[in-house]
């Protein structure tokens, strides 16, 4: 899954706050198309806080700021309205979080918010729901609830959602964390089919996992209650030959 060079994200020094608390500082990490990025370290170290200030989530927390640049294909990212940024950068939460609707209107709001013709919807659903292999599952059920889905398949749609925005970059916040293996198989194989369109970071305690998707590795550790981001690079190298003690031991530990 080796990608391209160019970064379709490149954050520069970027810190966060809430209030006066840092979660991390002076982070620095390039996101490329075509490559899985997986963001690993323990909790308390600003994993899920980076993806909440890349798409500018932290904004609406109250005594929260940010520090440093988020630049997508070369543009700041405060040049966009948050919402337009939100579609071209997508972020899947551990939880899913699909909206109290049936299925089939779980999509379709986001076919009428991109005002798609409306005879076109059958086919980008269709489409769309094979892509993240749900079609099979759930085609005869399209106007049952969406939360009567197992947790597996409720995560698979939202993904499908956000595909829908035809997004440039995935953001995943530990996905898989409260499903069940065969679950997580499904959302990993995902993983990889999107993977060479679009650059993805995936946060993950799973070392397994980091081990079997990740192209490039990054490690954050927490040194005074703020997250550093201390080591990265390819996947295969780190994993080798780490360069930090804190990622060696971190490593050292079994794989859940």
């Amino acid at each position: 899954m080796s990608g391209s060079t160019a970064g379709v994200v490149e954050i520069d020094s970027l810190s966060l706050w809430y209030g006066e608390q840092p979660a991390f500082r002076d982070l620095n990490l390039s996101l490329a198309r075509g490559s899985v990025t997986v963001l690993v370290g323990p909790s308390g170290c600003g994993k899920s806080s980076l993806l909440r200030a890349i798409t500018r989530l932290h904004e609406a927390i109250p005594e929260t700021r940010a520090e440093g640049t988020v630049y997508l294909n070369g543009i700041d990212h405060r040049q966009f309205a948050a919402h337009e940024l939100r579609r071209r950068v997508a972020l899947i939460a551990q939880q899913p979080d699909p909206l109290p609707f049936s299925i089939r209107r779980n999509l379709e709001v986001v076919l009428r918010v991109r005002k798609e013709a409306k005879r076109t919807w059958p086919e980008r659903i269709r489409d769309v729901l094979q892509r993240v292999r749900l079609w099979d599952e759930v085609h005869d059920r399209l106007d049952q609830p969406a939360e009567a889905l197992s947790g597996g398949q409720q995560q698979r749609l939202c993904i499908a959602r956000a595909l829908l925005h035809r997004p440039e970059v995935l953001l995943l916040d530990e996905p898989t964390a409260s499903l069940d293996p065969d679950a997580t198989e499904h959302i990993e194989v995902l993983i990889r089919e999107l993977a060479p369109r679009r650059a993805i970071l995936l946060v993950t305690h799973d070392m397994a996992q980091a081990r079997r998707l990740a192209d490039q590795l990054a490690f954050c550790w927490p040194e005074k209650g703020c997250g550093r981001l201390i080591e990265c690079g390819p996947a295969a190298d780190i994993l080798q030959t780490p360069q930090h003690a804190q990622t060696r031991a971190w490593l050292a530990q079994p794989d859940t």
